[in-house]
């Protein structure tokens, strides 16, 4: 979304990072890229998504990706509460994802790592099952570590604090 505003723009988001830490992005609009040829023109997701992984290629060949992967329907009913928690989003849940198709095309994984694939290849990802990583984000916090191949391992998770708690409305 940001590609125009250039490298020193983004640069500018590690800013107080200092030179012997490693950064990571963890956007999830990267893998959120139009998948299908039949997308309403009242969509709103532009086509720009299929560009991305060219664009990290060309800027870090040796990108690395770790991938959380969720049962599809559980992430699209999450994905739709967390628009119509941040107020993007009004309509019913039936209504939201036949009008707005990027809620299933984002759980369409192979889809979505295959625009990936014709850039890097498979040993370039790392694939967490969300599930089991809910059950022991300690382990996959550490085999992402090993997956990063970094030494680092002198800090701790705070597995205790939540960090993204989510709600439920009652319309």
């Amino acid at each position: 979304v940001n590609w125009d505003q250039g490298e020193a723009w983004y640069r500018k988001k590690f800013a107080t990072a200092s030179d012997d830490v490693m950064l990571l992005d963890a956007s999830t609009s990267y893998a959120m890229a139009p998948v299908s040829d039949n997308m309403p023109d009242s969509s709103k997701r532009p086509r720009w998504g299929q560009s991305v992984p060219e664009r990290i290629r060309d800027y870090a060949g040796d990108a690395k990706f770790i991938y959380m992967l969720r049962k599809p329907a559980d992430r699209t009913y999450s994905a739709y509460w967390h628009m119509v928690r941040s107020g993007r989003e009004r309509m019913p849940f039936r209504e939201a994802i036949e009008a707005h198709p990027v809620y299933l095309e984002t759980s369409k994984y192979y889809a979505q790592m295959a625009v990936f694939l014709d850039h890097f290849d498979l040993k370039d990802f790392y694939l967490i099952d969300f599930r089991a990583f809910s059950q022991n984000p300690n382990k996959y916090a550490q085999a992402s570590l090993d997956f990063l191949e970094t030494s680092q391992r002198d800090f701790d998770f705070e597995l205790e604090v939540e960090k993204n708690k989510s709600f439920q409305y009652n319309t």
